[in-house]
């Protein structure tokens, strides 16, 4: 197999990724999924997601924006905007760089990461109650799963 047809084809692989997580994105902020009035956060978790199962950075940039339009039409403050796209960035750069295996622990500690850094942007931890924080994890980490088996099933079945 030729270089070029390769990266055609992964090119096209890492398209189906995020058009389908994207997909989810939208569904999953569209559909009332919470429990005890906690929700998992989607935008924190499909960029952790997508960074786990792409490669390329232009592509994963071009998921960002995608998301960062779709939160325009979301009850979020202009603030979360920017931080979760700096979350997102981060989340890649970690991905890449530093995370060698994809294995469940690394996922799940990405995820608390992230999601403590963005509640200690807004100083939430001082004001809500631990078990909130706690249950959006477990949340979160369901989610996560779900998307990344969604994403390698994607990525594994089509081209």
């Amino acid at each position: 197999m030729s270089m070029s047809l390769k990266n055609d084809i992964d090119f096209k692989k890492e398209l189906a990724v995020i058009f389908f997580v994207f997909l989810a994105t939208i569904i999953f902020s569209l559909v009332d999924f919470s429990f005890a009035n906690i929700k998992p956060n989607i935008f924190i978790v499909a960029p952790l997601v997508v960074s786990f199962l792409i490669d390329s950075w232009e592509i994963f940039l071009f998921f960002l924006i995608a998301e960062e339009f779709w939160l325009k039409f979301t009850p979020f403050l202009i603030w979360e905007y920017v931080i979760l796209f700096i979350l997102g960035i981060i989340s890649f750069v970690i991905a890449k760089f530093f995370i060698f295996k994809k294995i469940l622990a690394v996922r799940i500690a990405m995820i608390f990461l992230i999601q403590s850094v963005f509640w200690l942007a807004f100083d939430s931890l001082a004001r809500i109650n631990y078990l909130v924080f706690f249950m959006e994890f477990i949340y979160n980490i369901i989610v996560e799963e779900l998307l990344f088996a969604f994403g390698l099933w994607i990525k594994k079945r089509y081209f």
